[in-house]
C-alpha cells in the first residue's frame, strides 16, 4: 500500500512536468 502511494505523487507530477516542457517548446518554436 505504501508503494502505491509514492507511485501515485509521482506519476502526477511527471505528467505536470510533461505538459509543462510540451507548452514551453511549442512556445519556443512559434517564438
Amino acid at each position: 500500500m505504501e508503494k502505491e502511494k509514492y507511485i501515485a505523487p509521482e506519476v502526477e507530477i511527471v505528467e505536470f512536468d510533461t505538459e509543462d516542457v510540451i507548452t514551453t517548446s511549442n512556445e519556443t518554436e512559434w517564438a
